[in-house]
């Protein structure tokens, strides 16, 4: 099984990335294992087909995608306002789908027309992935008494954070509970579902410096949290992804808003 996820380059990429982040977590609650992972950058015609291709395919893929009616207001705004447009009519922020390895010829079409960083690798796996079964869940009546927020490395390469945000996401859907992740199944004007993206507010952010985003992987691990992940570059000194979720006051208490900013980076593709 691959993982091919697909992210929209004419957005900020701090909001591909945060879109990126959502829907591998919610992909993760779907699935146990590692699969391969390749990520690519395209327009919006580009995931608009790529996602319409994915949909009339087959059944046996995974798909999971961030839409521009998901962001700003409450979730039930978000919820209303994505029932009121029509498919055509959505902006895809990013789009990870699941798919078996034999069917990968079938979407080449697409992904031919997109790009890769040029400095960029891919995740290698021969692990065996098993899917879940899809559970939905309503809408909370109060607000989230929860949060997730991913540290990213101020000085990493972006082709070196791609895969560390996607693995450190799926661990996080892989090893929590349903009810705590809280997913969302959003339904578009046409009926289709766009299922998977948490309730909780997920914040994609940098620290001021190394120092400091060592500092908050050490409070990480001595807090009370639900889950956290650490993914570090090749020599194990220093952390290019942190992904934690907890209750809000322990993750503000961990990630204080002094020693971080939303991570703003921005690249040319």
């Amino acid at each position: 099984m691959k993982l091919i996820a697909l992210l929209n380059k004419e957005i900020s990429l701090g909001k591909s990335l945060n879109a990126l982040a959502h829907i591998s977590i919610g992909l993760g609650h779907r699935i146990n294992g590692t699969p391969e992972i390749d990520v690519y950058f395209g327009n919006s015609n580009q995931l608009y087909d790529f996602h319409k291709m994915i949909s009339n395919l087959s059944d046996s893929i995974l798909m999971s995608d961030f839409v521009d009616t998901m962001t700003e207001d409450t979730a039930s705004e978000q919820l209303e306002r994505t029932k009121l447009t029509k498919e055509k009519d959505l902006k895809y922020f990013a789009i990870c789908c699941l798919m078996p390895s034999d069917l990968l010829d079938k979407i080449n079409s697409i992904l031919n027309q997109c790009q890769q960083l040029s400095n960029y690798n891919l995740i290698k796996s021969t692990e065996e992935i098993t899917i879940n079964p899809k559970q939905d869940i309503e809408l909370p009546k109060k607000p989230s008494e929860f949060k997730l927020a991913m540290i990213i490395s101020k000085k990493a390469d972006i082709a070196d954070i791609l895969n560390p945000i996607i693995q450190s996401c799926l661990i996080v859907g892989i090893n929590s509970n349903l009810k705590d992740l809280h997913l969302l199944n959003f339904v578009d004007g046409d009926g289709n579902s766009h299922y998977g993206i948490s309730f909780h507010n997920f914040p994609v952010l940098t620290a001021k410096n190394n120092s400091k985003h060592k500092q908050i992987d050490e409070d990480a691990k001595n807090a009370d949290l639900i889950f956290k992940t650490i993914f570090k570059n090749d020599n194990e000194e220093e952390a290019l992804v942190t992904t934690i979720f907890g209750l809000q006051e322990t993750v503000n208490e961990v990630v204080p808003r002094k020693i971080t900013s939303l991570f703003n980076k921005e690249i040319d593709i």
